[in-house]
């Protein structure tokens, strides 16, 4: 490329006109030497020479003295055009043929003698072979004259052609040829810079090149300019971004030359070609490979980086840093009841709503599925991160609108410090991954700064997991009955299945223990289906035999996930369907919080199971989120009262109109009203008094086994039964 441009500005110096005309003595002697006849041409003008010389003889001789100088004439011309070989054939023939023809002796006026005319002859032939080695030898130089000349005119025109050539290769190539002084400015620009900046090549010569460079570009220059200056000849290869004439930037890709001392160049030479199309790729692709696709946000390899990179500032500044770990609580019963496309806008609405909220973090990043990370730098002993985790959980307490419904996600977190600034990146991440698991498991929506202690509760945590799974196959859950009765009379009206874990090693487990880890796990679905199973089958068997028992209600608790999944309605369709239990006597208790993670998706959901009998309690109401306004478009049957406004309703007044008012509530939109948790009688006399319809507890009995609830119900010969 360099060579292009010397040659492109070299073609603007003056040039010598390369048809220079022939030299006068040149023309002269090969007109005389016959070099611009061909051969028969050549050898008619000397026959003709001859002929002449002949007549010339006769007519116009002076004597035997003079007459064989006529003859000198064809003899110096054959002589210089065919050699010495040529004269001689002249002259041998000149002297035979026409020795007659010479005239008579003036003194004698005789004919000359044979001898004389020989001998003269002879004399003519050798004076001729002379003088045509002499003419020779000019001829012989004028000849390589001729051809040096040829050479030279070749050369220029070979000359005129590359440069022709260089000049058109500059005119109309991509490439950008630019000559400056080492200050900068311009000496020459090739044309296509209208094409690769939109200037003019000639306006410019004269400006400088190096003001239009990006100020970030500036000393890249000065460096590359001293380090070629001292190389004579030195060449470097730079990336610059160069202002176009519309006012946007242009990367170009440079080799520059240093041809300063070149005398027809005498500047340094840019051969440059736009690589913006090139830079603007490779930066997609590099967003790509570190950013995450859908939510645009850094994924777990560029934040692993940014998290590196802040371990080493802190090692030198030692300022705090912390990592913040979040999780979406109850995405995948989302993404599972409304699809992909609703779960991928969710988590995009997730991330724009943690960049407003963590505005002030160093970075934030997706890792993986429904989980986030921040990053915290400069932080006061974590105050930062948990305020910034505060903000987190005010924000997500707001509803998302996802194509017209509202849908209910909270997020749990976890918080590493690195206040000892002893941890790794990984260490970092772990931690928080596991204070965040952590939180998940004690509450969701909610946060936890990991400490030292949680290794162990979470490895706890994964081995109960994994022995869910191994309980399931193992058949080491059991279903537990606790009664339901009628208020004020105390006849039981039904039973609530509640599930028990016959662990191997731990015994008796209750559902406290291991519900939330079987929730955040996902297989609370299948344990879910299980104890719906189990109880339809069990409760149908036991009631068979009890006066009234067909009149008996079995309510079964559904957990979040199991509302969201596909399959629920199937799933209690089979269990009916398996047990023989009527669906009117099957009741099915779902919290507020997972009426309220999709309310459109969870009346679709209850409207069809109580299309085919089945019904619907609210329990725990009073608590978690207010599912007031919704009572009249939920299609509910049973509001069953928090255990905690029962506690104390018989010694604060405040539980007593709490629970009145949800009484009148439940009285205006037809529905049955169950308090739980009642323990002594004083409780039982204030529900009493606030015209509780039923209520359970143990009070009245205990969780118990299939066969205890089969002995309690054959004691009780008083059932009373219920409409229904």
């Amino acid at each position: 490329m360099g060579i292009v441009g010397t040659q492109a500005y070299a073609e603007r110096m003056p040039q010598g006109d390369p048809k220079v005309p022939r030299p006068l003595s040149d023309r002269i002697i090969s007109s005389i030497t016959l070099m611009n006849l061909s051969a028969p041409m050549a050898l008619v003008v000397i026959a003709l020479l001859t002929a002449l010389s002949w007549v010339a003889a006769y007519f116009l001789g002076g004597g035997t003295n003079v007459a064989p100088h006529w003859f000198y004439i064809p003899v110096f011309l054959a002589g210089l055009r065919f050699g010495p070989f040529g004269a001689l054939t002249t002259a041998v023939i000149s002297m035979f043929v026409a020795g007659p023809l010479l005239p008579a002796d003036v003194a004698t006026h005789t004919p000359q003698a044979i001898s004389d005319w020989v001998s003269r002859g002879i004399f003519f032939i050798l004076i001729g072979q002379f003088v045509t080695l002499l003419f020779g030898g000019v001829r012989r130089m004028s000849v390589r004259e001729v051809h040096l000349q040829t050479k030279v005119e070749l050369g220029t025109t070979e000359l005129q052609a590359r440069e022709a050539r260089y000049s058109a290769l500059v005119e109309n190539s991509s490439d950008l040829v630019t000559i400056v002084d080492r200050d900068g400015t311009i000496l020459f620009q090739s044309p296509s810079v209208a094409r690769v900046l939109g200037w003019d090549a000639e306006s410019t010569e004269g400006t400088s090149f190096v003001a239009a460079f990006h100020d970030s570009d500036q000393q890249r220059w000065r460096t590359i300019v001293d380090f070629l200056v001292e190389d004579s000849d030195g060449e470097m290869v730079a990336e610059w971004q160069v202002r176009h004439a519309d006012g946007s930037w242009r990367f170009l890709q440079s080799i520059v030359t240093n041809l300063i001392h070149e005398p027809s160049i005498g500047g340094l030479v840019l051969n440059s070609r736009d690589v913006t199309d090139q830079k603007t790729l490779e930066d997609q692709l590099r967003h790509q490979a570190f950013h995450d696709q859908l939510t645009g946000l850094a994924n777990r390899a560029l934040f692993a980086e940014h998290l590196d990179q802040a371990l080493r500032r802190q090692s030198r500044v030692g300022d705090e840093l912390a990592v913040l770990f979040i999780d979406l609580d109850e995405f995948k019963s989302v993404n599972d009841l409304h699809g992909h496309t609703l779960g991928d806008e969710l988590l995009k609405q997730a991330a724009e709503r943690l960049r407003t909220t963590l505005r002030d973090a160093d970075a934030i990043a997706r890792i993986g599925g429904d989980e986030f990370a921040a990053l915290f730098e400069g932080v006061a002993l974590g105050l930062d991160a948990s305020a910034a985790a505060d903000r987190v959980i005010e924000s997500f307490a707001q509803p998302f609108l996802i194509e017209s419904l509202e849908v209910f996600v909270t997020a749990s977190m976890g918080m590493a410090l690195n206040d000892s600034g002893t941890e790794s990146a990984e260490d970092l991440i772990r931690n928080a991954d596991l204070a965040m698991y952590a939180a998940k498991t004690a509450n969701k929506g909610r946060y936890e700064v990991f400490s030292t202690n949680m290794h162990s509760t979470i490895l706890d945590r994964m081995q109960m997991e994994l022995d869910l799974r191994h309980a399931l196959d193992q058949s080491e859950f059991e279903a537990y009955y606790q009664p339901i009765v009628t208020l004020p009379s105390g006849s039981i009206v039904g039973a609530e299945a509640l599930i028990r874990w016959n662990h191997p090693q731990r015994g008796l487990v209750m559902p406290g223990e291991f519900i939330g880890v079987a929730e955040s796990s996902g297989i609370i679905v299948q344990i879910g289906a299980w104890i719906l199973h189990q109880a339809c089958k069990e409760f149908e068997v036991l009631t068979r035999g009890v006066s009234g028992g067909q009149s008996l209600g079995l309510s079964v608790n559904l957990s979040t996930r199991q509302l969201s999944d596909p399959l629920l309605i199937d799933t209690v369709h089979r269990a009916l369907a398996n047990s023989g239990l009527e669906a009117r006597r099957l009741t099915l208790e779902i919290t507020e919080s997972a009426i309220m993670v999709d309310v459109p998706s969870t009346f679709r959901v209850l409207t069809e199971l109580r299309s085919f009998g089945v019904k619907i309690a609210i329990d725990d109401f009073g608590t978690g989120y207010s599912s007031l306004s919704l009572l009249s478009q939920i299609p509910v049957d049973t509001i069953k009262i928090d255990r905690s406004f029962v506690t104390n309703v018989a010694n604060r007044p405040e539980p007593g109109r709490l629970i009145r008012a949800i009484q009148s509530l439940a009285n205006d939109f037809g529905l049955r009203t169950v308090a739980e948790g009642v323990e002594d009688l004083d409780q039982l006399e204030a529900l009493e008094g606030l015209e509780c319809q039923a209520a359970q507890g143990f009070y009245f009995a205990r969780p118990q086994p299939a066969t205890q609830l089969a002995e309690l119900l054959g004691r009780d010969t008083s059932i009373s039964v219920v409409a229904t």
